[in-house]
């Protein structure tokens, strides 16, 4: 058998190639959606003593369950988000020259979710540090 070209049928050919592409995005999108569905992360704003926001801090997020630590670093306006986290316990600490070190413990990250820390520094050396620990921090508001 000898395939035969015909220009009207070009056209059906690519309609159905895009139909079949449309289908495919359309069952396998959920599973791409569904490798980061189960993640959530930490965000927040980091200031100085006189609500200054301070940029280049390093904040650091050690999960304690299994000791993985992801970090980040404040942007030009003290902005971080640190993404994407599993869900879990986490200890946050936020170290930049000229401040003491700040360290929250116990924040928990929930899937889908961004929990939010604004961090306000306090003057002193990197060595001093300031820790608080809480058992639960109260959901962002959105």
């Amino acid at each position: 058998m000898q395939f035969e070209f015909h220009p009207g049928r070009r056209g059906c050919f690519r309609r159905a190639l895009f139909a079949l592409s449309a289908i495919l995005a359309f069952f396998l999108a959920p599973a791409l959606i569904a490798q980061t569905a189960g993640e959530g992360s930490i965000q927040g704003t980091v200031t100085d003593p006189t609500g200054a926001v301070v940029a280049q801090a390093k904040v650091s997020a050690l999960d304690v369950a299994t000791g993985v630590t992801n970090a980040a670093t404040t942007t030009a306006n003290g902005f971080y988000l640190i993404s994407p986290l599993l869900p879990g316990n986490y200890a946050v600490t936020v170290t930049v020259s000229g401040f003491r070190q700040f360290r929250q413990e116990n924040l928990v990250v929930t899937a889908m979710n961004a929990a939010t820390l604004n961090v306000a520094l306090q003057v002193g050396a990197e060595t001093q540090q300031v820790t608080v620990a809480s058992q639960h921090v109260p959901p962002a508001l959105l």
